[in-house]
């Protein structure tokens, strides 16, 4: 009996040896295309019919590498990722490992936002309509700060100058009814309702969200014309840096040479700055840690817009009868130069993270 029993788990044993020598296995590298650095988190989907019936599933890890098993002759994939464009293909089970790359998509940021019902959930599943700009896609735009950025993107917002800095509008109501919010927290600093719009770093922005509407059920009151969440950048790669300097003329030199006796020497002597930005963002991720820094200078020159000639007015004989003839005025006095403010910022953030949900091993 127990010759048998030693014959029938040899037997077995066999079997399962042969099983497992049919699964073959491939390694799947995922990259981004434009920095080639490895995508941590990439969704694998695999499986040898090319319908995906019966598909598995994989994850990339910190190379960015995900090891899977296949007893087909062909394996079919479908590569994932928020912010990237999915990549779908086939290879021979044969191949031991493979390296694919992915293009980052702007449309991709839309799978998730936070603003819009205070927890994270797809835009198509959102009670309320969700607006969301990329940071990146609005540098490469080439605003140079968050308020341009805003004014051309948000329809219905406006954005302009007064006494003491900004004043925000979006939809007829002014900033105390706009909440603006940075990685969900509600901003300090304002004056009338109103921040400082050109201060923020618009490198160091991931993607803004923009709800709509009366969103004061979530937020209070102050959030019954809009909400605007600015989420910041946080990496998920080993090591990420990203740099660079814009330089653009000069509009007008109004005070090339100021005297100490003119009354607004200092002003005068401080206007005329080159319109000029400069960057350095950089990121790491070490296990549970991750360690944000972006720095940012910008300056922009200051200027006056002079009117050549003097204000005209038509009026046409076919909107006035009693005229004879067209008759055009003409004002001979000059209109006064309107002045268009110089600015310059400095930003700075250090932002560390620790998540301890890293260092936990499922068993």
């Amino acid at each position: 009996m127990t010759k048998k029993r030693i014959t029938l788990l040899c037997l077995f044993a066999a079997f399962g040896l042969s099983l497992q020598a049919q699964k073959k296995a491939l390694q799947i590298t995922v990259l981004e295309k434009a920095t080639e650095q490895p995508l941590v988190g990439a969704t694998v989907l695999y499986s040898s019919d090319p319908e995906m019936n019966k598909a598995l599933y994989a994850a990339t890890d910190g190379e960015g590498t995900a090891q899977i098993k296949t007893d087909g002759e062909t394996v079919y994939y479908r590569i994932s990722l928020v912010g990237y464009a999915t990549l779908t293909g086939k290879t021979d089970a044969g191949v031991k490992a493979i390296t694919l790359r992915l293009d980052e998509s702007i449309m991709g940021l839309n799978e998730i936002v936070i603003t819009g019902t205070n927890v994270p959930r797809p835009v198509k599943l959102s009670p309320v309509t969700t607006q969301v700009l990329s940071g990146k896609a609005m540098v490469n735009a080439g605003y140079g700060n968050l308020q341009q950025a805003l004014q051309q993107e948000t329809p219905g917002l406006n954005i302009q100058k007064v006494g003491f800095g900004n004043e925000l509008n979006m939809q007829g109501l002014d900033a105390r009814h706009v909440l603006f919010l940075m990685d969900g927290e509600r901003m300090t600093g304002d004056m009338a309702g109103n921040l400082d719009y050109e201060r923020f770093n618009l490198h160091a922005i991931d993607r803004i969200e923009i709800v709509k509407g009366a969103s004061s059920t979530l937020y209070g009151s102050r959030a019954s014309g809009a909400v605007i969440n600015l989420i910041t950048k946080k990496t998920a790669q080993p090591l990420v840096v990203d740099a660079g300097v814009r330089y653009g003329q000069m509009n007008e030199r109004n005070f090339s040479n100021p005297q100490k006796k003119d009354f607004l020497y200092m002003f005068e002597k401080n206007v005329d700055r080159p319109n000029l930005q400069g960057w350095i963002s950089s990121g790491f991720k070490a296990g549970a840690f991750t360690s944000q820094t972006d720095v940012w200078y910008g300056e922009t020159d200051g200027f006056y817009l002079y009117q050549k000639e003097g204000d005209k007015k038509v009026y046409t004989r076919e909107a006035n009868p009693f005229l004879d003839e067209d008759v055009v005025i003409i004002s001979s006095l000059e209109r006064p130069p309107m002045g268009v403010e110089g600015e310059e910022h400095i930003s700075a953030s250090q932002k560390l993270f620790f998540e301890p949900s890293h260092l936990i091993r499922l068993a």
